[in-house]
């Protein structure tokens, strides 16, 4: 959604931790692999940084812009309520990253409770698009 705010290292940085994001929890759901696909189109790439070549860390460092950051924090968020079961490990990940941009515990909550109002509404239109027979 608003991942071409992005800078292309910004995108990179970013698909490459949306790839351990998505296993950190030792599953791979079909949700968490269609929206990975979308979100390679949205931002026009196709590969991140070779895996494992870049710390976490160093990845959070290339998000130079309080937006994309904020950016970064919305979209792995929604990437942890694809699949409807945001999982302890997907928190701490998140926790990480909002810490190491300096996104303090109530602002995290605030955007938390918008990714769930924004997922809920995606769930919603969804069933509009559902073909009646």
């Amino acid at each position: 959604m608003f991942l071409h705010h992005l800078t292309e290292n910004e995108k990179k940085a970013f698909l490459t931790l949306a790839k351990e994001f998505i296993l950190v929890d030792g599953e791979l759901s079909k949700e968490e692999e269609d929206l990975v696909r979308i979100m390679k189109a949205e931002m026009n790439i196709e590969d991140g940084y070779p895996e494992g070549q870049i710390s976490r860390q160093e990845l959070f460092k290339m998000f130079e812009s309080r937006r994309s950051q904020i950016t970064a924090v919305i979209e792995m968020q929604g990437l942890g309520y694809a699949n409807m079961e945001y999982h302890l490990q997907e928190k701490e990940f998140v926790n990480e990253m909002a810490e190491a941009f300096g996104i303090e515990g109530e602002e995290l909550a605030d955007i938390d409770d918008w990714v769930v109002r924004q997922v809920a509404l995606l769930y919603e239109a969804n069933e509009f698009w559902k073909e009646t027979v």
